[in-house]
């Protein structure tokens, strides 16, 4: 049930992501998607050959493990490509993006580290995973609380 939830944040993120390069970026700015979906299909094909391939086809998770393995491996792909997407459309990096980006990160590094937990089959593992997790949230707040964020969004109109 936790892996729905979690699962359900990615979108959330992934909206974020995109609402954040578009404020950065001209209407057709092909050579930053470009560059985006290079890093994608690079990071695709490497999480499929270390945590799909790599994994014993009689691992002995059930069918919905497998399934919430996979849309971890999708989420993680599409936030890293919209990461990158937005990295490239930034003219300058402040902290706020870097602790974004950095939040990011940790959270492709936990997933992995779950991924191969899950495939061990380790009841008793995932402490370093539970700890990425973690850090890769509080780097996310600190991200939002920086006084820097402010250079990236537009304040609210009031309506009326």
């Amino acid at each position: 049930m936790a892996d729905a939830f979690h699962l359900a944040s990615y979108p959330a993120i992934a909206a974020g992501l995109v609402t954040l390069a578009a404020a950065h970026t001209k209407l057709k700015d092909r050579s930053a998607v470009l560059d985006a979906w290079i890093v994608a299909v690079a990071a695709t094909l490497v999480l499929w050959l270390v945590l799909v391939t790599a994994s014993p086809i009689d691992s002995g998770m059930t069918s919905l493990q497998r399934g919430f393995a996979t849309a971890y491996l999708g989420g993680d792909v599409l936030l890293l490509a919209l990461a990158v997407r937005l990295l490239f459309a930034l003219r300058t990096r402040t902290v706020a993006m870097l602790l974004l980006f950095g939040s990011i990160a940790v959270m492709l590094v936990s997933d992995v580290l779950y991924a191969i937990d899950d495939q061990r089959l380790d009841p008793a593992g995932g402490g370093a995973a539970r700890a990425c997790v973690l850090v890769a949230y509080s780097l996310a707040g600190m991200a939002g609380l920086h006084h820097s964020i402010a250079d990236h969004v537009e304040p609210a109109r009031p309506l009326g």
